[in-house]
Parts: structure tokens; C-alpha cells; sequence
């Protein structure tokens, strides 16, 4: 398996609404990709559906590192601040 496999299974099981399981397969991922802007952005997308608020911050700030101008996770980190799923 690689990081795109489990990435795009990650992403089936999100779409699915199926948070726990996405962010089992995602985590495995980011272990394959740790800089991979997509997975980080992505489960922060799950933390917040979870509510996790400060798990989600973290996770689009780890994607900002790496592309300070990712609009996706610069919505996403405000979304997060906002507490908005």
C-alpha cells in the first residue's frame, strides 16, 4: 500500500461519514507521507466534522507549513476557529 491507495480509501470513508474509520486510514497515510498537504488537510477536514476542534487546528496548520497559501486550509483553520463543522 502506499499513500495515494490509503489517501483515496480515506477519503471514500469520509465521504461515507464514516469519521473513525477515515481518520484510521488517513493516519496510515500520513505515516507513508507526512508532508503530504492532501492527508494533512483531509483529516483536518475529520477532526473538524468530529468536532475535535484543537486536532483539526492543528492538522491544517501542519499543511500551512508546508503551502502558507492553501486556501482550502486556510478555510478550513478558520472554520475550525469558528467551531463550525
Amino acid at each position: 500500500r502506499n499513500s495515494y491507495t490509503l489517501r483515496g480509501l480515506g477519503e471514500c470513508y469520509y465521504t461515507l461519514q464514516d469519521y473513525d474509520k477515515a481518520q484510521e486510514i488517513l493516519t496510515k497515510a500520513l505515516e507513508f507521507n507526512s508532508r503530504s498537504v492532501y492527508i494533512l488537510t483531509s483529516l483536518g477536514d475529520v477532526y473538524r466534522r468530529k468536532a475535535w476542534w484543537n486536532k483539526s487546528i492543528e492538522f491544517y496548520q501542519r499543511a500551512l507549513f508546508y503551502q502558507p497559501n492553501n486556501t482550502y486550509a486556510l478555510r478550513g483553520l478558520a472554520d475550525a476557529y469558528r467551531g463550525e463543522p
